[in-house]
């Protein structure tokens, strides 16, 4: 089968093809709709600890053991302020929170809302919560803290981009329609 054959052969079935490119941009332009979009902030935090005042004989490798033990908690700190139930307490309705550990003591906070103005609080809030939380739970041990380093960043809007979506799903329909009118050729339809 030449080239010319298999251009006889889509041609006849021009319609069918153009149905589905059709259908497949149409359906792509239309579940831009369906994925989230809004507005984002996000700061970067840093973990620490303030070592308790001893007099012990290993004062001296205190901010070493310190540092140490912030940087081994830093996992378990973005588990804790990760959870369903922490957010929970934390959050007011409709803004939601990601948080990524970026290095060993680094924490990135990353709010998302439908409205700019909702971002400030979120940020401040699982911060406060979190240094709350930990002096409640660990009085005597090494108190953790998140620090803020940078300014928080400018909201920023993301959403998926529905001309992007619609050629893809061009694409994924002029797929289909090929491999449907190649099969009727080998199945002799």
């Amino acid at each position: 089968m030449d080239l010319r054959e298999i251009y006889k052969l889509i041609r006849n079935q021009i319609y069918f093809v153009i149905a589905l490119i059709l259908f497949g941009a149409i359906i792509g332009a239309q579940s831009a709709k369906f994925f989230p979009s809004g507005y984002s902030k996000s700061q970067l935090f840093f973990l620490t600890t303030a070592p308790v005042p001893d007099a012990g004989e290993n004062s001296y490798f205190a901010p070493y053991y310190a540092q140490e033990n912030a940087r081994n908690f830093t996992d378990s700190a973005v588990a804790l302020m990760a959870s369903q139930e922490f957010l929970e307490e934390v959050l007011p309705e409709g803004a939601s929170v990601t948080i990524r550990k970026v290095a060993p003591q680094l924490i990135r906070i990353t709010a998302q809302s439908p409205n700019p103005a909702d971002l400030n609080s979120p940020l401040e809030r699982v911060s406060q919560a979190y240094n709350q939380k930990i002096t409640e739970v660990s009085p005597n041990a090494y108190a953790s803290q998140l620090k803020a380093v940078s300014q928080p960043t400018a909201p920023a809007f993301y959403a998926l981009n529905a001309q992007i979506l619609a050629a893809a799903g061009a694409v994924l329909g002029l797929m289909s329609s090929l491999i449907v009118v190649g099969l009727k050729v080998y199945l002799k339809l």
